[in-house]
């Protein structure tokens, strides 16, 4: 066997791992994105929305529905509040 073919071989490897890691980094940016929507939505930063969905998910993510609905009827938007139960729903299936 030559050295180059497993170079090669090694270094496909490598980009396989690399192109991995991208994805989960991307993963995680994205979800930084939704818990900073979400926090902007129920009022809050993205640092206290945390610590209360830490300390007691239900009533942090009540903060949001609740900020949710009250901006959807006050403009009579009604998919504000559709599209957070949605986001909530994908993000708690995973």
């Amino acid at each position: 066997m030559k050295i180059e073919s497993v170079v090669k071989v090694m270094n496909f490897h490598a980009l396989l791992r690399v192109d991995s890691s991208r994805k989960k980094a991307e993963k995680f940016f994205e979800y930084e994105k939704e818990l900073n929507d979400f926090a902007d939505i129920a009022g809050m930063s993205a640092d206290e929305f945390q610590k209360l969905f830490n300390e007691d998910a239900i009533s942090a993510i009540n903060a949001l529905t609740t900020t949710c609905y009250n901006i959807s009827v006050k403009h009579n938007r009604k998919a504000c509040f559709q599209n957070i139960i949605v986001s909530i729903s994908l993000y708690v299936l995973g």
